[in-house]
């Protein structure tokens, strides 16, 4: 009868065991959706000027319904298994105490057994049942926390891994000798090497000619330290003082396919730049191409033209209709003297 009650101890272990191990596999993916799940929100809403610009709204959409529909079924598969591993394990129990109670029964009616001993091993059986019970639950929510705990430990063992060749080659360079890769590159300042690179690969993308651009201060005391920044104190054209310049005559030209890195302190101007090249702010100043400024100097000389024409036609005199006058008459010659 021992034996009987203790058959079902050994496969409530091995079920406990495999059951901990694909819920807490479930678990860390969970873990995982989660963390994807709050980074898109996280990304998207920290840059959703950015998003709309590109008109980016439905992929973004997309991209945030993919991973939440992702967690929605891996938290349904693993509330799935635990509720089965529970199920599983109540009736392995209690078909193991239905099979006790017909033998005990039979050993009674016999007389191989008292029913007092049978009733008082019956409720010792049931009371390690219970024990049993709560130990494969501490177990399985312990190896739930440790498998999810996998993350972390990762996060915390990561080891750099931009440890190459080329990075080393990089760092072993005496300072200021010429890079492999420019030595046959042709002599010249920077800017003109890389814009004559721009030019082999294709027309240029993003182009500032002579950009300025300053933000406007918004209270008194920003345009009080606006003008002692400036040091002129000079009014702009709508009568309050602009803010200090970001960007002041800048000249870039990005070709296409190349990868520009902006490096600088704090309040260079690199965001500003960036929203600039965006159209989320307009230039103050910029210099035009050569046909540009041509059609805008016909257009403003036609302007001209027209305004003055607007201006004398006013001051034109009246023509008023011409007065019928009588006609003249020529004084007659002398009358000649009577013969």
């Amino acid at each position: 009868m021992a034996a009987l009650g203790m058959l079902a101890v050994p496969c409530v272990l091995l079920g406990t065991g495999g059951a901990a191990r694909a819920i807490g596999s479930l678990g860390l993916l969970q873990n995982d959706l989660l963390a994807d799940i709050s980074a898109i929100a996280t990304e998207v809403l920290a840059n959703v000027q950015t998003v709309k610009a590109n008109a980016a709204e439905d992929m973004e959409v997309q991209r945030y319904s993919a991973c939440q529909d992702a967690s929605l079924r891996v938290l349904r598969e693993g509330v799935i298994a635990e509720s089965f591993f529970k199920q599983a394990k109540q009736m392995l129990l209690l078909t193991t105490d239905l099979g006790l109670l017909a033998f005990g029964m039979r050993s009674v009616v016999k007389g191989n057994l008292t029913i007092g001993r049978f009733m008082s091993f019956r409720s010792y059986l049931r009371k390690f049942y219970l024990a049993l019970d709560a130990l494969t639950d501490i177990y399985k929510d312990t190896r739930f926390s440790l498998t999810a705990s996998k993350r972390y430990f990762d996060l915390i063992d990561r080891k750099p891994t931009l440890v190459s060749k080329k990075l080393q080659q990089e760092t072993q360079k005496p300072a200021g000798g010429p890079s492999p890769e420019s030595q046959g590159a042709p002599q010249g300042p920077p800017g003109q090497a890389a814009g004559r690179q721009g030019e082999a690969r294709g027309p240029a993308l993003v182009e500032f000619r002579n950009v300025s651009f300053a933000y406007a201060p918004t209270s008194a005391a920003a345009t009080a330290a606006a003008a002692a920044a400036t040091g002129d104190g000079k009014a702009e054209a709508g009568g309050s003082l602009g803010g200090p310049q970001i960007l002041k005559n800048l000249s870039l030209r990005v070709p296409r396919g190349e990868v520009l890195a902006l490096v600088g302190p704090s309040g260079a101007g690199k965001s500003t730049l960036v929203k600039l090249a965006q159209r989320f702010y307009d230039p103050q100043v910029v210099k035009q191409k050569q046909h540009e400024q041509q059609q805008q100097q016909q257009q403003q000389h036609g302007q001209q033209q027209h305004q003055k024409q607007q201006q004398h036609e006013p001051q034109q005199p009246q023509q008023l209709p011409q007065q019928h006058q009588p006609p003249t008459c020529e004084p007659l010659p002398a009358a000649l003297p009577a013969s």
